[in-house]
């Protein structure tokens, strides 16, 4: 009759090789556990660094092949410009440019249609010069202003964010066109035409600040920027004054009028125009 000290030494080997699962259990659920523990870390860490920080560890995307998919980086993803001008990368600024004027081109041949013929032409000629004069007289602005912000400018920097913003205003002035068009053909006064190009620049001016805003905070910069932004649209403003006229030209006015005229002085004459016309399409009964 055997014992039980006969029988157990073969018992274990038995055992083990029957449910080797079993006795590896206690080992898998440490190793699951230690797999959340560094999960969770990294996901902790994560969350506390800053959200400049996390934007520029993502590598910046090539530069779009094409005129649309520029457009469309811009709108989606905006700080895609900026963080190629910093890492090194192909910038393709000659797409947004190139763009840009074409959209200017289309916004001033909309703006041409309050009074049509060779207004159409005048209007798409000056649109792309007030614009593209402004941001060039106040590239130097911009340049002091970001260094005080905080921004270390670079010449690709600073070319990488003149185009997406001269893209950007493009972008949302040609798709104001139908509603320019619409209200240059349907209204009579010239007042009427200046103050709806005023309210949509503003509002062009509104949303170009998104770019600049999110770009500047990409380059290090911080606070004073919005002042720049409303220099820009008093210099753009003056501009238009300067390269006065842009919508409507009388007979015999030269392409480019001579003679110094502030903006304030410029849409009184506006007002004093439309005065005129009112007087010859509603004259003054005689009086008996």
């Amino acid at each position: 009759m055997s014992t039980p000290e006969e029988t157990d030494p073969a018992a274990p080997a038995e055992s083990t090789a029957l449910a080797p699962a079993s006795s590896r259990l206690p080992e898998a659920r440490a190793a699951m556990a230690a797999a959340k523990t560094t999960l969770a870390g990294g996901v902790s860490t994560a969350k506390a660094l800053p959200l400049g920080a996390l934007a520029s560890d993502i590598p910046a995307a090539d530069a779009p092949r094409s005129l649309f998919a520029a457009f469309n980086e811009l709108l989606n993803r905006p700080l895609a410009l900026v963080q190629r001008a910093r890492g090194g990368d192909r910038l393709g600024t000659g797409k947004l440019f190139a763009g840009a004027l074409v959209c200017y081109v289309l916004y001033g041949l909309a703006a041409g249609c309050f009074t049509g013929g060779q207004d159409l032409l005048l209007a798409a000629a000056k649109a792309p010069l007030v614009i593209a004069l402004t941001l060039l007289l106040c590239l130097p602005s911009l340049y002091v202003f970001g260094a005080l912000s905080g921004v270390e400018w670079s010449p690709r920097l600073l070319l990488a964010l003149a185009a997406g913003f001269a893209g950007t205003l493009g972008l949302l002035l040609v798709g104001l066109v139908p509603v320019v068009w619409l209200f240059s053909v349907s209204s009579r006064y010239l007042a009427a035409a200046v103050w709806l190009h005023v309210l949509l620049w503003l509002l062009t001016l509104a949303f170009g600040w998104r770019f600049l805003r999110l770009s500047l905070r990409e380059a290090g910069g911080r606070g004073i920027m919005l002042p720049w932004l409303l220099l820009f649209c008093l210099v753009s403003f003056q501009v238009a004054t300067f390269l006065r006229p842009v919508l409507v030209r009388d007979p015999g006015e030269p392409f480019f009028a001579t003679g110094k005229l502030s903006m304030f002085e410029h849409l009184g004459r506006v007002f004093d125009r439309d005065e005129d016309l009112r007087r010859a399409l509603h004259p003054a009964p005689p009086q008996r």
